[in-house]
């Protein structure tokens, strides 16, 4: 909806970040029609190393509303050296990962309304870009 918003996260040591410490930031930016705007995020940034490929990353968020988890999600991917072959697969393969991932949401969306969950309205954005 050319829309987006920012959360900067401090680390409890107030110095850096380390993997697989939790971070939160209370929600202010509205996502989907399915949450209102309220509760806080746990976000959690992981590596996963092993002996037959890559590093891979792992970036987690758990969502709260009034103490309860109402949801978790992540996205992951595994680290590749950012030469011209792997810049060129990515900006090949990007529309057609566009368009799975919208309509993965949309069937997500309208089985979560034919199952009668609660819509919430689309509120004003915050006034700022980054919490």
């Amino acid at each position: 909806f050319g829309e987006r918003h920012s959360y900067v996260l401090n680390p409890p040591n107030q110095y850096e970040i380390f993997w697989g410490e939790n971070l939160s930031a209370e929600k202010v930016f509205h996502v989907s029609p399915f949450f209102n705007v309220e509760g806080n995020y746990l976000f959690r940034f992981m590596r996963q190393l092993n002996n037959s490929s890559a590093p891979r990353q792992v970036s987690r968020i758990e969502y709260f509303e009034k103490g309860v988890q109402v949801l978790m999600t992540s996205v992951s991917g595994t680290e590749f050296p950012l030469d011209w072959k792997s810049k060129f697969k990515a900006i090949a393969s990007f529309p057609f990962l566009t368009f799975g991932v919208i309509t993965k949401i949309h069937w997500q969306a309208l089985k979560l309304w034919l199952k009668g969950a609660h819509f919430y309205k689309k509120p004003k954005p915050p006034s700022i870009q980054i919490t």
